[in-house]
């Protein structure tokens, strides 16, 4: 099997974290998951690629798809997405405990911009 450039893997850094959003909870997970084995060289590599730290784009990564999610399923519990997404309960998921789905919905959109 060919092993796979620099520039393809960090170019499929978000496709890993979308597929292993359960899974993957911080920047040395991920840069694993994605073939590095130094999480600072990954940092600097996806923020020249991306212009955006990893940290960061992990929790918009997270929030679209807590959005994505809201918007497919509207009677789907916090609880449920903060275990999809990797978040151990739903205060941690989006910054509080909320009641409605499409108050959950605008609190989401707030974070993510719309």
């Amino acid at each position: 099997m060919k092993k796979q450039s620099s520039a393809s893997r960090i170019e499929s850094a978000d496709k890993v974290l979308l597929e292993n959003l359960a899974e993957i909870l911080s920047v040395e997970e991920w840069a694993k998951a994605c073939g590095y084995q130094n999480a600072d060289y990954f940092s600097k590599r996806y923020r020249k690629y991306f212009g955006i730290r990893p940290k960061r784009a992990m929790v918009q990564i997270r929030l679209q798809k807590a959005k994505q999610m809201l918007i497919e399923e509207p009677q789907i519990s916090c609880y449920e997405i903060a275990q999809a997404i990797g978040k151990r309960d739903e205060k941690n998921c989006i910054g509080t405990s909320l009641r409605t789905p499409k108050t959950r919905l605008r609190s989401i959109e707030k974070k993510v911009g719309k």
